[in-house]
């Protein structure tokens, strides 16, 4: 929808497409983050209300209440969240859950402690640098570690991933990293 909302004449699509998303029940977090942007107030709030409630103990999101936290699902919260005033504590302790997931080399699984992942990595980044530049704090530390790992990621040819993901995750790295430079 945010692509729709660049071109004239979508309006009636847009409505359509919002009037319809108003009317699905989820428990799936992850669902729940893309649409935010995209309903009435009043169904943003009851999910946001969801949001809050379905949020682990350890600050992060899984996708939904029956599952440990996850790092896709915490940066697609965070994503929305931070966007939307009053949710400070919220975001704040997934911040925290993200940031303490992070490898040591920089790089995040989808999964805490699991071996690092180029777009997961791309995917933490683009969140904090957001949060970052919306909340003004340093986390220049957890930044330059990630954009570090990406960099070592990098195949002979200049690109990232494998040869059937290259130019999408290619283009996904270099909005990453060059979001906040």
């Amino acid at each position: 929808m945010k692509t729709l909302k660049k071109y004239k004449g979508t309006e009636e699509i847009i409505a359509k497409a919002s009037e319809w998303l108003n009317l699905q029940e989820t428990d799936n977090v992850d669902l729940i983050a893309r649409v935010l942007p995209c309903i009435s107030e009043e169904k943003r709030k009851q999910l946001i209300s969801k949001i809050v409630e379905l949020q682990n103990s350890d600050g992060g999101w899984g996708i939904t209440n029956e599952y440990e936290s996850d790092i896709l699902d915490t940066c697609l919260v965070l994503d929305s969240l931070i966007e939307i005033e009053g949710h400070d504590h919220e975001i704040q302790r997934g911040v925290s859950y993200l940031i303490s997931a992070q490898n040591a080399d920089g790089s995040w699984g989808f999964i805490e402690n699991t071996e690092g992942r180029i777009c997961a990595t791309a995917l933490a980044r683009m969140v904090l640098v957001k949060y970052k530049e919306i909340y003004h704090v340093d986390i220049a530390d957890v930044l330059d570690k990630s954009a570090q790992w990406l960099l070592t990621q990098k195949n002979e040819n200049g690109l990232w991933g494998d040869p059937d993901t290259t130019v999408y995750l290619s283009s996904f790295v270099y909005k990453a990293l060059y979001k906040d430079r």
